[in-house]
């Protein structure tokens, strides 16, 4: 305890009461000041005891491994088709079998049209045809007649020739009553609207009940998204090394959905326009995916990488990773058994691996766990990873991906 604070504590007492108890009353004061200052230094003593205490980590060591080099730009996905369905016959909708939404295949129907004026148009051209089948028989018949009679003198010729050409009037008919009943029944095979192709049919834009017109209503939109485009743009500076690898095969192109947890998906290059678009120098490029889990939505905006190549780089875990105001960093243990805190750059991050552009070196060990307590210099104690490998394939470096591309160009 300091002078001011005894002085203080025997002030407080002296002059009111008698000499021993004020003797006591500044002794209780004393004490009463004394404890807290006992209390404070004995915190202190156990938090840098527990600072000496060397810190729990679990490690990982910086490995070289094959990644792709990319050109990582943004994309928007695009349907493959898109089909406006729109009816060939008018009249009223009798009934909607579909739900909007609704996945399609091919060949399902989805609208049907009142039928009954179709299937009169249909029955009509029937009995016409079938009338003038009996005529033409009768022409044909009579024409053969008038052609005996004509070679045993007993006809004319001018009857003759104008028997044989009723009899092929009558047969041209017949072939143009074909073609009406033909059409009568197209006709109402249309009432019955079927989607051209398998996709995602988007809301109905009419319902049972209204009249629609042959090429003209649009009744629903449907969306190829099995397989599906990724279209991005590219600098025009890179055209050349496009083409040189488009020489050995389509290259891979990857994309991933902005919070879809890191996923990737592969398609491969299957398109590149036929000029580079003068107002922004840039060239416009299509992959193609399967999209067989659909994830990748027409109109979507993805994150896209155009692979051109392998490079060995330092990778190592994700987490090891730290970020602060100064930028990213790693702590790297020492022979000492201390950390020294590095900045890094970072490439691309997947399967739980980053690509380390600068800052570290392979074979470096770097902190995966327990960084909360560190500081630069701090004593560290090296703990067992939480799970081991259980084959000794599976301790061997995983090839990861690519080396994160900046908007000045491919990294060396």
């Amino acid at each position: 305890m300091n002078g001011f604070a005894r002085d203080h504590a025997c002030g407080a007492v002296r002059g009111c009461l008698p000499r021993a108890a004020r003797v006591a009353a500044c002794a209780l004061a004393l004490l009463a000041a004394l404890v807290p200052a006992c209390r404070r230094q004995g915190a202190s003593q156990n938090a840098e005891a527990a600072r000496a205490l060397p810190a729990p980590i679990t490690v990982a060591t910086a490995e070289i491994a094959d990644v792709p080099v990319a050109i990582g730009v943004v994309g928007r996905a695009e349907s493959v088709n898109t089909v406006t369905i729109t009816p060939r016959v008018s009249g009223q909708v009798d009934d909607v079998h579909f739900v909007d939404g609704q996945y399609v295949e091919a060949g399902t129907l989805l609208y049907t049209i009142d039928q009954r004026p179709f299937q009169a148009a249909v029955d009509q051209a029937k009995a016409t045809l079938a009338r003038d089948k009996a005529l033409a028989a009768e022409a044909a018949k009579k024409a053969q007649q008038y052609e005996q009679a004509y070679r045993t003198k007993a006809a004319a010729e001018v009857d003759r020739d104008t028997a044989v050409a009723n009899a092929a009037a009558t047969a041209a008919t017949v072939e143009a009553d074909k073609a009406s009943l033909e059409n009568a029944l197209l006709q109402l095979e249309w009432c019955t609207i079927r989607s051209p192709i398998a996709g995602k049919v988007g809301y109905r834009l009419v319902d049972v009940g209204n009249i629609v017109t042959a090429n003209q209503t649009a009744l629903v939109v449907i969306n190829q998204i099995e397989p599906i485009y990724v279209t991005f743009a590219i600098p025009e500076r890179y055209l050349a090394e496009v083409h040189a690898r488009l020489s050995s095969g389509p290259p891979e192109v990857e994309a991933t959905v902005p919070g879809d947890s890191g996923v990737v998906r592969r398609g491969e290059l299957t398109f590149v326009d036929n000029q580079v678009n003068p107002a922004t120098g840039a060239i416009t490029l299509k992959g193609t995916f399967a999209n067989t889990d659909r994830a990748l939505w027409p109109g979507q905006f993805v994150n896209v990488n155009l692979i051109l190549g392998v490079q060995a780089r330092v990778v190592i875990p994700s987490e090891a990773i730290q970020s602060a105001q100064q930028g990213e960093f790693v702590y790297v243990l020492t022979p000492d058994d201390t950390v020294e805190l590095r900045t890094v750059v970072t490439g691309r991050t997947l399967e739980g691996r980053t690509v380390i552009m600068e800052g570290l070196k392979a074979g470096e060990v770097v902190v995966k766990e327990g960084q909360t307590r560190l500081q630069p210099g701090a004593k560290v104690s090296v703990q067992p990873a939480a799970s081991q490998p259980t084959n000794a394939n599976s301790s061997a470096p995983k090839k990861t991906d690519a080396t994160r591309t900046r908007d000045n160009g491919l990294q060396p």
